[in-house]
């Protein structure tokens, strides 16, 4: 059972690490782990509908301009929809067919570990693009979905990983960082149907609302927060700080 001070801590946590690239998921487990708690894996999905209210509010005239283009089938929009069915394919495929794979993952700080030196490290390289400042692509949007696959691990950053695939491709920091976040999704919403008849398992709605909440609320923060540091170019930065982490995880392992 989660006392609503637990849920605070979990839906602060959620809402500051699912935009900053520092892995929602992965932070999650630690925090869990901490602080002695056991919950179903789908109690972190609705912590992620929360990240996904806190995208549609930051986001909400980008998103109604996109709808406005798909129905009034504007080419520039049409194309920027396929992008984002393409490129969730993917990740669709890796989460139907690892599924149990992934949930176990949840469990071993190991993989943990090693999915926080894998986001520090391509965190780190994104500020070496080989070119600068290109449009989208097909191209790049495709690999920027497979990349997303590998966030289905904890410890992989979802926004860090497509992000700078997105910058080592040398796109647009942000019109990247809106695909990315736009990415998010169908991502997101796939997960919570793949897993949502497993909802009975959570033992309190009303920690699980309070912390939602909390992770709306802060998730707005910082996403307006990490949108800032995109423009400043500071976003390899929190690659140390996956570097650091992902050694300690592992020590304690």
């Amino acid at each position: 059972m989660v006392s609503f001070i637990e849920a605070i801590i979990l839906g602060v946590i959620q809402g500051v690490t699912e935009w900053l690239p520092i892995s929602s998921s992965g932070h999650l487990v630690l925090a869990q782990e901490l602080l002695g708690i056991t919950q179903p894996l789908i109690f972190d999905i609705i912590l992620h509908l929360g990240s996904l209210i806190a995208l549609i509010v930051v986001f909400r005239k980008e998103l109604v301009e996109l709808v406005k283009g798909i129905i009034q089938r504007k080419r520039e929009d049409l194309q920027y929809l396929g992008w984002i069915i393409f490129a969730t394919i993917p990740i669709a495929v890796v989460g139907l067919l690892f599924n149990k794979q992934i949930t176990m993952a949840f469990t071993n700080l190991t993989v943990i570990g090693i999915a926080f030196l894998f986001t520090a490290f391509v965190l780190l390289i994104s500020r070496w693009p080989k070119k600068k400042q290109q449009k989208l692509s097909w191209r790049s949007t495709i690999v920027m979905g497979i990349m997303q696959a590998f966030a289905l691990v904890p410890g992989v950053s979802r926004s860090g990983i497509t992000i700078s695939t997105g910058l080592l491709q040398g796109r647009e920091r942000e019109a990247t960082a809106r695909f990315a976040f736009f990415l998010f999704i169908p991502a997101i919403v796939g997960a919570t149907i793949l897993e949502f008849s497993s909802l009975g398992a959570v033992t309190d709605l009303s920690a699980l609302a309070l912390a939602t909440f909390v992770t709306i609320i802060v998730g707005i923060l910082s996403l307006r927060l990490l949108l800032y540091i995109i423009k400043k170019q500071k976003f390899s930065y929190f690659g140390w700080y996956c570097l650091f982490l992902g050694i300690v995880v592992l020590i304690l392992a």
